[in-house]
Protein backbone atom coordinates (compact mmCIF):
# COMPACT_ATOMS: atom_id res chain seq x y z
CA UNK A 1 0.00 0.00 0.00
CA UNK A 2 1.25 3.47 -0.85
CA UNK A 3 -0.45 6.76 -0.05
CA UNK A 4 0.20 9.99 -1.91
CA UNK A 5 -1.05 13.54 -1.92
CA UNK A 6 -2.50 14.00 -5.38
CA UNK A 7 -3.74 11.63 -8.06
CA UNK A 8 -0.90 12.22 -10.57
CA UNK A 9 1.67 11.20 -7.94
CA UNK A 10 -0.28 7.99 -7.24
CA UNK A 11 -0.50 7.13 -10.95
CA UNK A 12 3.24 7.69 -11.37
CA UNK A 13 4.04 5.62 -8.31
CA UNK A 14 1.78 2.75 -9.42
CA UNK A 15 3.30 2.77 -12.90
CA UNK A 16 6.83 2.59 -11.50
CA UNK A 17 5.87 -0.08 -8.96
CA UNK A 18 4.22 -2.33 -11.53
CA UNK A 19 7.24 -2.05 -13.83
CA UNK A 20 9.76 -2.69 -11.02
CA UNK A 21 8.32 -5.87 -9.50
CA UNK A 22 5.86 -8.68 -10.09
CA UNK A 23 2.77 -7.41 -8.30
CA UNK A 24 -0.90 -6.66 -8.92
CA UNK A 25 -2.68 -3.38 -8.38
CA UNK A 26 -5.71 -4.51 -6.39
CA UNK A 27 -7.49 -1.18 -6.01
CA UNK A 28 -7.10 2.49 -5.30
CA UNK A 29 -9.08 4.94 -3.22
CA UNK A 30 -9.33 8.69 -3.08
CA UNK A 31 -9.88 9.61 0.54
CA UNK A 32 -10.33 13.36 0.37
CA UNK A 33 -8.10 16.39 0.90
CA UNK A 34 -6.02 15.14 -2.04
CA UNK A 35 -5.00 11.86 -0.41
CA UNK A 36 -4.91 8.81 -2.68
CA UNK A 37 -4.11 5.25 -1.67
CA UNK A 38 -3.03 2.42 -3.97
CA UNK A 39 -3.36 -1.14 -2.69
CA UNK A 40 -1.16 -3.84 -4.22
CA UNK A 41 -0.73 -7.54 -3.75
CA UNK A 42 2.41 -9.69 -4.09
CA UNK A 43 5.08 -11.42 -2.06
CA UNK A 44 6.73 -9.44 0.72
CA UNK A 45 10.01 -9.06 -1.16
CA UNK A 46 8.31 -7.83 -4.34
CA UNK A 47 6.19 -5.35 -2.41
CA UNK A 48 9.23 -4.04 -0.53
CA UNK A 49 11.07 -3.37 -3.80
CA UNK A 50 8.00 -1.85 -5.45
CA UNK A 51 7.21 0.49 -2.55
CA UNK A 52 10.79 1.76 -2.52
CA UNK A 53 10.64 2.47 -6.26
CA UNK A 54 7.19 4.04 -5.86
CA UNK A 55 8.42 6.40 -3.15
CA UNK A 56 11.24 7.62 -5.36
CA UNK A 57 8.82 8.20 -8.23
CA UNK A 58 6.45 10.19 -6.01
CA UNK A 59 9.33 12.40 -4.94
CA UNK A 60 10.28 12.91 -8.59
CA UNK A 61 6.72 13.79 -9.62
CA UNK A 62 6.05 16.09 -6.67
CA UNK A 63 9.41 17.85 -6.75
CA UNK A 64 9.65 17.82 -10.60
CA UNK A 65 13.16 16.36 -10.59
Amino acid sequence: MIETKGFPAMVGACDAMLKAADLQLTSYETIGAGLCTAITRASVSNVAVAVEVGMHEVERVVLNK
